[in-house]
């Protein structure tokens, strides 16, 4: 197990197996295990929250910020709605911009995407929920182009009082909580449709603390173990190192499909209390 540094925020498999993490103050890296190299230096940022975002041509860092954050120059808001600064990656820097084009971002605790032309949303706009507490009524949509928050429930299906605990491009985490039943909704936000996953019984009580390539990631509470369950097809593994039990998972990714490259994927994930950086 490889440890790179601590107080990262956010995590991203990238295209041809490159695996990137950045920090709360923007200290950009790539991983390619046993080696992670600096991208980007630290910055001052300081919002509530640093996101990672690939369109797999183009890798966006997003700063949040909400009522409760502060950071010198930018104005305070009275309410709990996030409002964000967008950077894109250029050569070694982080690049502000206010047009993501065509392309809409949706942001998860566990994972986030971007879609290009995604039905029933809005381009150029930010998706988002409230996800250190989960709140539904703390969702919202940010607008890049006026710079305004509005509140939006646009997790919760047409006809329906459950909101879709999860959103997803194929089947993405958005809420970093407890499994309590086997089926789970997923927004498919490529097609705007909701869609029922039945889960095993033995991933009750779980928590998904990722998704990448088609495998949502579980880490079990009581052992500090990590299973991987392909959500498609149901293939399960269970062979992973154990995790030290003085701290918890915030959010893992992988580097392949183990099914694919079974002796050659590899696990990035923010770990402890610490965000410790991570690879196994």
């Amino acid at each position: 197990m490889d440890y790179y540094g601590n107080h990262y925020d956010d995590i991203l498999f990238e295209t041809a197996e490159a695996l990137v993490a950045v920090s709360e103050l923007g200290k950009f890296v790539v991983c390619d295990p046993p080696v992670c190299d600096e991208l980007v230096p630290p910055s001052f940022f300081h919002g509530k929250k640093v996101y990672l975002v690939s369109t797999h041509v183009d890798v966006f860092m997003l700063v949040s910020f909400s009522g409760t954050s502060y950071y010198f120059g930018h104005e305070t808001y009275d309410d709990e709605l996030k409002r964000f600064e967008v950077y894109r990656y250029d050569e070694g820097k982080w690049c502000s911009t206010q047009n993501l084009n065509e392309f809409t971002i949706f942001l998860g605790h566990n994972h986030s995407l971007a879609v290009r032309n995604a039905p029933g949303f809005r381009a150029n706009c930010i998706y988002f929920t409230d996800d250190d507490e989960g709140k539904v009524e703390n969702s919202g949509v940010f607008s890049l182009e006026d710079g305004e928050a509005e509140r939006m429930q646009w997790l919760m299906p047409a006809g329906s009082t459950k909101k879709c605990e999860t959103i997803n491009l194929e089947l993405v985490s958005q809420h970093h909580h407890n499994i309590t039943k086997h089926s789970r909704l997923f927004l498919n936000v490529s097609t705007n449709q909701v869609h029922r996953c039945d889960l095993p019984e033995n991933s009750h009580q779980k928590t998904i603390c990722g998704f990448s390539a088609d495998w949502l990631i579980l880490l079990d509470d009581q052992n500090s173990s990590l299973t991987l369950l392909n959500a498609f097809t149901g293939h399960q593994v269970d062979n992973l190192p154990q995790l030290p039990r003085n701290g918890t998972v915030h959010k893992a990714t992988l580097s392949s499909d183990p099914l694919c490259n079974p002796k050659g994927y590899k696990v990035l994930a923010i770990f402890g209390e610490k965000r410790n950086l991570i690879c196994y």
